[in-house]
């Protein structure tokens, strides 16, 4: 057991997803009715994975029952602590990853592993070991590679791959900030380091694994955004770049940055993701490129044939969230309810006070 947290980057590894959870966009007092014999009856067609409150890691079905220690070695004593991180499973549902943090009382972790384990508890491997802090990792879509971007003592970030079974993980890039979006095949990644234009460090490129590693840059200035997207057959990707005037674009094109199609000119920043049939886009217009500013979301055709929709303008987003089937949008706006009148002891009748009017954050959605 992990009986104390004292640091506070160990209390938000462990807390902070349990609290998203938590505060899920359910309206204020509703509770999802559950029947006690949803555990016998409800078919099983899938496992959750999760981080215990021991810091191992463990799968279970959506009845509560096959639970399943993926790792069984958590610890926080006079010997150091080693405990894990929140675990995501491989795109073909068959493995799960997750960090392991390895430190000695409140101070931050000396090393950081990503390991990868079977859905049925085997086959347990350290895929990347590095003495700098993981920050982010993610599957490569064929689930054969785990990439993952480190804290450098120099205060840069390193992206590093590995297979995901094990052997020789590799350094292959580095840049302040680093995103990256995977190719469909999990042999290539579209990269974006350095931020923006002018920065001089700011670049678009495509980075090729296999046989070997090799970059090619795009002859295009980033604009004002994070992580680039490759379409879902893996042909086009979307990015955002500056034109010969300065004006910042959101663009279609391929791989290479070539042949590109201009879906909207913006001021500010811009966040995009593609519909998983890749017959839509949508993207999220900011004022700010500072995290948790709100915008306009907006829905557009790749090919340019159909008029891109808009939410209401005042409608701020915060976040969205294609469905499965591309149909629909699941977005995150914050609201205020209307002032309520609560009746006061008083003489007069006419007398009222209202109550303070909190700003709340819901969940929406909407049929495209």
């Amino acid at each position: 057991m992990l009986p104390t947290l004292p640091h506070p980057w160990r209390f938000a590894l462990l807390v902070l997803p349990l609290a998203l959870a938590l505060t899920a966009c359910l309206p204020e007092g509703v509770r999802v009715p559950q029947s006690p014999l949803s555990g016998l009856l409800e078919p099983k067609i899938g496992l959750i994975a999760y981080l215990g409150l021991d810091g191992n890691v463990y799968t279970i079905d959506q009845g509560g029952n096959r639970n399943t220690p993926l790792t069984s070695d958590a610890h926080d004593d006079a010997t150091g602590y080693f405990f894990y991180g929140m675990p995501t499973w491989s795109p073909d549902s068959q493995s799960v990853a997750f960090p392991a943090y390895t430190g000695q009382g409140t101070a931050e972790p000396d090393t950081t592993s990503i390991y990868t384990a079977h859905r049925d508890g085997t086959a347990l491997v350290e895929a990347l070991h590095t003495d700098d802090f993981v920050i982010f990792w993610s599957w490569a879509p064929d689930s054969t590679r785990v990439g993952a971007i480190a804290r450098t003592p120099n205060q840069s970030l390193a992206f590093e791959v590995a297979p995901a079974q094990g052997g020789d993980s590799q350094v292959i890039d580095v840049g302040v900030p680093y995103y990256w979006s995977w190719a469909p095949s999990g042999h290539s990644l579209l990269v974006h380091a350095g931020g923006a234009s002018p920065n001089a460090d700011a670049r678009l490129a495509l980075l090729e694994l296999d046989p070997t590693v090799t970059e090619q840059v795009l002859d295009l200035r980033p604009a004002e955004f994070k992580s680039p997207a490759f379409s879902p057959d893996g042909t086009q990707v979307l990015i955002a770049a500056e034109n010969a005037a300065g004006e910042a674009e959101l663009l279609v094109t391929d791989a290479f940055g070539q042949n590109a199609r201009v879906i909207t000119t913006y001021t500010g920043s811009i966040a995009f993701a593609w519909s998983p049939n890749g017959k839509r886009l949508a993207y999220l217009l900011t004022d700010s490129a500072q995290p948790g500013t709100p915008g306009q979301l907006v829905v557009a055709d790749p090919a340019g044939k159909a008029k891109a929709v808009a939410l209401d303008a005042e409608q701020l987003v915060y976040a969205f969230f294609w469905s499965p089937d591309s149909n629909s949008l699941a977005y995150f706006t914050q609201f205020t309810p209307d002032l309520t009148l609560t009746p006061t002891p008083s003489t007069s009748p006419a007398t009222a006070t209202p109550t303070t009017a909190t700003a709340r954050r819901r969940c929406c959605s909407t049929w495209m």
